[in-house]
Protein backbone atom coordinates (compact mmCIF):
# COMPACT_ATOMS: atom_id res chain seq x y z
CA UNK A 1 0.00 0.00 0.00
CA UNK A 2 0.88 3.81 -0.68
CA UNK A 3 2.75 5.94 2.34
CA UNK A 4 0.42 8.62 1.38
CA UNK A 5 -2.98 9.37 3.33
CA UNK A 6 -6.02 7.37 1.62
CA UNK A 7 -8.91 9.82 1.46
CA UNK A 8 -12.85 8.51 2.08
CA UNK A 9 -15.77 10.58 1.46
CA UNK A 10 -19.01 8.95 3.41
CA UNK A 11 -22.09 10.41 2.45
CA UNK A 12 -25.55 9.36 4.01
CA UNK A 13 -28.20 11.83 5.59
CA UNK A 14 -28.74 9.06 8.13
CA UNK A 15 -25.92 10.52 10.47
CA UNK A 16 -26.05 7.64 13.27
CA UNK A 17 -24.54 5.38 10.31
CA UNK A 18 -22.38 8.03 8.70
CA UNK A 19 -20.92 8.90 12.22
CA UNK A 20 -20.79 5.11 12.92
CA UNK A 21 -18.96 4.41 9.34
CA UNK A 22 -16.55 7.54 10.33
CA UNK A 23 -15.56 6.31 13.76
CA UNK A 24 -15.34 2.52 12.49
CA UNK A 25 -12.93 3.82 9.83
CA UNK A 26 -10.61 5.90 11.42
CA UNK A 27 -9.94 3.85 14.29
CA UNK A 28 -9.33 0.91 12.59
CA UNK A 29 -7.32 1.87 9.60
CA UNK A 30 -4.34 4.11 9.98
CA UNK A 31 -2.89 6.20 7.14
CA UNK A 32 -6.66 7.08 6.16
CA UNK A 33 -8.41 10.39 6.34
CA UNK A 34 -12.16 10.06 6.24
CA UNK A 35 -14.67 12.77 5.61
CA UNK A 36 -18.80 12.66 5.87
CA UNK A 37 -21.42 14.47 4.32
CA UNK A 38 -24.64 13.92 4.57
CA UNK A 39 -26.01 15.74 0.94
CA UNK A 40 -24.92 14.66 -2.37
CA UNK A 41 -24.71 18.91 -2.41
CA UNK A 42 -22.70 18.88 0.63
CA UNK A 43 -20.32 15.97 -1.05
CA UNK A 44 -19.60 17.81 -3.81
CA UNK A 45 -18.64 21.02 -1.89
CA UNK A 46 -16.03 18.77 -0.13
CA UNK A 47 -15.08 16.96 -3.93
CA UNK A 48 -14.24 20.74 -4.94
CA UNK A 49 -12.03 21.40 -2.27
CA UNK A 50 -10.35 17.69 -1.45
CA UNK A 51 -9.46 14.56 -3.85
CA UNK A 52 -11.07 11.49 -2.73
CA UNK A 53 -9.76 7.80 -3.41
CA UNK A 54 -13.04 6.28 -3.00
CA UNK A 55 -16.75 7.86 -2.44
CA UNK A 56 -19.11 6.13 -0.85
CA UNK A 57 -22.75 7.21 -1.00
CA UNK A 58 -26.25 6.06 0.11
CA UNK A 59 -28.45 5.92 -2.94
CA UNK A 60 -31.60 7.70 -1.62
CA UNK A 61 -30.95 10.86 0.28
CA UNK A 62 -33.56 14.16 0.25
CA UNK A 63 -32.03 16.84 -2.58
CA UNK A 64 -28.73 15.63 -4.66
CA UNK A 65 -29.44 11.85 -4.50
CA UNK A 66 -26.31 9.29 -4.65
CA UNK A 67 -27.27 8.65 -8.32
CA UNK A 68 -26.90 11.74 -9.10
CA UNK A 69 -23.75 12.52 -6.94
CA UNK A 70 -22.13 9.69 -8.88
CA UNK A 71 -23.07 11.28 -11.93
CA UNK A 72 -21.29 14.58 -11.41
CA UNK A 73 -18.46 13.01 -9.85
CA UNK A 74 -17.99 10.71 -12.21
CA UNK A 75 -17.50 13.42 -15.07
CA UNK A 76 -15.39 15.41 -12.85
CA UNK A 77 -13.30 12.46 -11.28
CA UNK A 78 -13.54 10.03 -14.03
CA UNK A 79 -10.85 7.30 -12.23
CA UNK A 80 -12.92 7.65 -8.17
CA UNK A 81 -13.52 4.50 -7.27
CA UNK A 82 -17.14 4.28 -5.87
CA UNK A 83 -18.97 2.52 -3.50
CA UNK A 84 -23.19 2.62 -3.46
CA UNK A 85 -25.02 2.05 0.01
CA UNK A 86 -28.93 1.05 -0.91
CA UNK A 87 -31.41 -0.64 1.62
CA UNK A 88 -33.27 -1.17 -1.63
CA UNK A 89 -31.80 -3.05 -4.06
CA UNK A 90 -33.19 -3.71 -7.36
CA UNK A 91 -32.10 -4.03 -11.20
CA UNK A 92 -32.29 -0.35 -11.54
CA UNK A 93 -29.51 0.29 -8.67
CA UNK A 94 -27.64 -2.58 -10.27
CA UNK A 95 -27.68 -1.37 -13.75
CA UNK A 96 -26.92 2.38 -12.90
CA UNK A 97 -24.15 1.23 -10.98
CA UNK A 98 -22.84 -0.91 -13.97
CA UNK A 99 -23.39 2.25 -16.44
CA UNK A 100 -21.44 4.35 -14.04
CA UNK A 101 -18.76 1.96 -13.40
CA UNK A 102 -19.66 1.83 -9.61
CA UNK A 103 -17.05 -0.34 -7.79
CA UNK A 104 -19.37 -2.15 -5.83
CA UNK A 105 -22.94 -1.70 -4.52
CA UNK A 106 -23.71 -2.58 -0.79
CA UNK A 107 -26.90 -3.99 0.52
CA UNK A 108 -27.73 -1.91 4.03
CA UNK A 109 -27.67 -2.67 6.60
CA UNK A 110 -24.27 -4.30 6.25
CA UNK A 111 -21.95 -5.69 9.50
CA UNK A 112 -19.10 -3.34 9.85
CA UNK A 113 -16.32 -5.77 9.88
CA UNK A 114 -17.24 -6.56 6.73
CA UNK A 115 -17.49 -3.09 5.11
CA UNK A 116 -13.76 -2.08 6.57
CA UNK A 117 -12.73 -4.97 4.67
CA UNK A 118 -14.38 -3.98 1.76
CA UNK A 119 -13.12 -0.45 1.84
CA UNK A 120 -9.80 -1.41 2.61
CA UNK A 121 -10.18 -3.69 -0.59
CA UNK A 122 -10.96 -0.71 -2.49
CA UNK A 123 -8.07 1.39 -1.15
CA UNK A 124 -5.39 -1.14 -1.73
CA UNK A 125 -5.66 -1.50 -5.11
CA UNK A 126 -4.18 0.89 -7.88
CA UNK A 127 -6.11 -0.34 -10.54
CA UNK A 128 -9.45 1.63 -12.09
CA UNK A 129 -12.10 -0.50 -11.10
CA UNK A 130 -13.75 -2.71 -13.70
CA UNK A 131 -17.17 -1.61 -13.72
CA UNK A 132 -18.86 -4.37 -12.54
CA UNK A 133 -20.65 -4.26 -9.42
Amino acid sequence: MSTWKKRVLIVDDEEDLTWSIVRGLSKERSGLEVHCASSGSGALDLMDRHSYDLLVTDVRMPGLDGKGLVQRARCKHPGLRIILMTAFPSPDVREFAERFRVSETVEKPFEMGEFRRLIGSHLETDSIPSGTA
